[in-house]
Formats: structure tokens, sequence, C-alpha cells
């Protein structure tokens, strides 16, 4: 009896070793495998991803997507490799498909092989992008004169057609099409520039970028431009105290410079006291200026920055026969523009060279001539005076006093069509705009 007990004792000890410790008698099998999305399709391309369910025992050997225009896609048809994606690399993965076809209907799915077999995730659909206009944008003219200037663009995407002609088309109205006047280029540049001869002096003119393709032409934000003037009584130049030489164009009934102010000295040769950002600002209660920054380099293009101190001094920081603007000379010009809701693009230099471009928007057309800069300001609390708003922020001072601490300014961003005026604290130092008396 002893002995038939050990017997049976010793079959289960051997089928249990058998079953879970003889690696040849575990089952494998194909992976199992889902086709999780297809998304971010163009004309030319998709994103897909995919996820491994089960690796049937076995490693992985290879997974990706495969497709075709027919609807039951394998290996044998297009595949691309998938790439684990890093949040679970040992499951999902991802992949990009290449070269498609516009206006196309294709059949994908995930897939994933070892050595039993491949697995197939669910066939999916998506349709690629059809043919477009192509997409081109405008620069902003540049070297304006009294009957010329340059203009330019870049053309981007072909929109899935062969661009046939871009170049650049002009005139006196503010929507300007290949059928007014246009320059043409073939020569295979994305990027291009023309100088345009033939303008009329002091007079606004329209331009844009074009690019036309087998689908038809698209275009470019329109920059507005106003050629100089060899009036005299319209346009000219004054220096100041320094040999800085600014222009100036007539707006209205009007005279502004078309520069911000420069001067180190007052009128009578004596200096305006340079200081840095810092501690000083908020203990003074007399004229200063600075540099953006510290750097001299700013002030050939956006002017120094005042407090309002130096403004008000009698001994003038502006040209013989000039001031600085009033508040009321500002509210004149802001009125010839239509407002102070859409003054500030038509007085903004058009571009981005200087201004922070705001998405989606034409928010600067300078069809005034004035060419408003962004050169910031240094705001000062009452420890200290820092540095903000370079490219994004164009403040002046005006002349005319709110109350003790605070005087008149005018201002406009990037973001906004707007100018506005608002009082703000005298030891700021702002930029200076002069009218003639």
């Amino acid at each position: 009896m002893k002995k038939y007990i050990l017997s049976i004792f010793i079959m289960i000890s051997f089928s249990s070793c058998s079953k879970y410790e003889n690696p040849s008698e575990m089952k494998t099998e194909a992976p199992v495998v889902e086709t999780i999305e297809v998304n971010n399709v163009t004309r030319k391309s998709a994103h897909c991803e995919g996820n491994i369910v089960s690796t049937g025992g076995l490693p992985i050997d290879m997974k990706g997507f495969c497709w075709s225009t027919h609807p039951n896609p394998t290996i044998a048809d297009n595949i691309t490799y998938g790439s684990s994606d890093y949040l679970n690399p040992t499951k999902k993965f991802i992949g990009s498909i290449q070269e498609l076809a516009f206006s196309t209907t294709y059949y994908l799915c995930a897939y994933a092989k070892n050595q039993e077999g491949i697995g197939y995730g669910k066939i999916v659909s998506f349709k690629t992008g059809p043919l477009e206009k192509p997409s081109v944008m405008t620069f902003a003219p540049q070297n304006i004169s009294l009957s010329s200037v340059i203009c330019g663009g870049e053309v981007g995407e072909d929109g899935g057609s062969q661009i046939i002609e871009y170049g650049i088309c002009w005139g006196t109205t503010p929507t300007p099409t290949i059928e007014d006047n246009k320059v043409i280029t073939r020569d295979g540049k994305n990027r291009f520039s023309f100088k345009i001869s033939g303008l009329s002096e002091n007079s606004i003119y329209y331009s844009r970028a074009y690019a036309t393709n087998g689908i038809g032409t698209n275009y470019g934000v329109i920059y507005p431009f106003r050629t100089l003037s060899s009036d005299p009584n319209l346009s000219g130049t004054v220096t100041d105290i320094d040999g800085n030489i600014y222009n100036y164009i007539t707006i209205g009934t009007q005279k502004w410079m078309v520069q911000n102010l420069k001067t180190t000295k007052y009128r009578n040769g004596e200096s305006i006291k340079k200081l840095s950002d810092g501690p000083e600002w908020p203990k003074l209660t007399t004229g200063a200026y600075c540099d953006y920054n510290n750097n001299p380099d700013t002030a050939a293009i956006y002017g120094k920055l005042y407090n309002w101190y130096a403004v008000n001094d009698s001994r003038s920081i502006a040209p013989p026969g000039w001031h600085v603007a009033t508040v009321a000379d500002w509210n004149i010009l802001i009125d010839f523009f239509g407002g102070p809701d859409i003054a500030g693009a038509k007085l903004k230099e058009s571009g981005d060279v200087h201004w922070t471009r705001a998405p989606n928007s034409t928010f600067e057309t300078n069809e005034s001539g004035f060419t408003a800069l962004p050169g910031g300001y240094l705001g000062v609390t009452l420890v200290s005076g820092n540095f903000l708003g370079m490219h994004d922020n164009a403040s002046w001072w005006s002349s005319s006093e709110y109350n003790e601490g605070n005087a008149w300014g005018i201002s406009t961003v990037y973001y906004l069509s707007g100018i506005n005026n608002n009082h703000s604290g005298k030891k700021n130092a702002y930029s200076v705009r002069c009218v003639k008396d």
C-alpha cells in the first residue's frame, strides 16, 4: 500500500514539473495588434498610432504600419516601421507615412511580427487633402523714395501643384491684384524682391506678393506705403543740437518728425543727465535719458528714452522751430487717421523687422508715413528702473502735465490696431516725437 501511494506522488510531482517548467511546452502565437488612429493628414502625409495588445509570448521582430489604395493592405504593400512611444515603449508605437498622392483614399492598419507570424490591427481609411492655391508671404516695403520702392515676398507651400509664376502686384486701390501692375519672377528662388520705379511722389500705394499654380492665384498681406515728396513744405529734414538728422512729413495740418528724438543735450548745448537702469531713477526730479538696455546702438533705430522732467525742462530738448508734441497735437494726429481704435495700425511701421508680429494680423500698415517703432520704455518703481517692451510697445511722452506726479503719454502695442492717451508717472522714461511749431 505504501509503494502505491509513493508511486502516485511521484507521478503527480513529475506531471506538475512538466506543465510549468518545460519551456518547450509553452504556447506561443502571432502578436495581437490594434490600430489606434490616423491623424494629422495632409496632402502628402499622415501620422499613425498602433498598440501591441499581446506579443504572443515571443519577442517582436518588427512592427509598423502597412497601407494601400485597396481595402486590404498587408506588408506586401507599402510599409513604414513604427517607433516606440517613450511613454509606453513596450506597447504603443507611432509612425509617419510620406509621399502620398493628393485627394486619394488610403487604407491602413498596424502590424507586428514575431517568429510565429504577423498580427494585423483593424483597417482604417483616410483621405489626403486636395490641391490648393500656393501660400505666399509679403515683405514690408523698403527704401521708399520719391518714385520707387523695394518690395518682396516669399513663396511657401506649392499647394500640391507646380508654381507657374510669382511676384509683386501693386496699385493705388486698397486691394491690388495681378490685373493691376505686377512684376514677375520665374528664377526658382522662394524668396524674392524687386525695385518698383515710376511711382508718383507723395502718393499712397498698396502692394502684396502673389503666387500662381494650376489651381489659381493666392495673395499675401497687403502693405500700404507713401512715396516721399520733393516739396519742402510737405517733407524735409531737421537737425538737432547733436547733429542728428531727422526726416519730417506733413500729415494734415501738422509736420511730424518721422524718427524718435535722440539728442543728449538741451537746445542751449547743456547736457541732459545720462543714466543706466537701476535705483537712481526713482530719486530723480530733474531731466535724464537712457539707451534701452544701456546699449547706445539701439538709439540709431529707436531713439533715446527720456523722463518727463527732461521733456518739460525750459531749456527744451526739441530743435529750434520744433516742440515736443502736446497731448492736443497727438489727438489731432490720431483723429486724422480715424480715432484711437484704428489709428495705431496706420501709424506703425509695417512688417516684423522691428515689431513683434501678432498672429493672423495686419495691425501695421504705416500708410501715414509716421513709422512708429516699438522702442520699449523704462518703467520706474519705488526702488528701481527696468527696461520693458522692446519690439512690443511704443510709448511717447507728451509735454502736457496731468497732475503733480503724472503726465500724459501715448502708447500702442503690437497686438492691437489702436493707440491711446494715458497718464503715467513722470519718472518713467519714454520715447519723444517732435512737431513743427
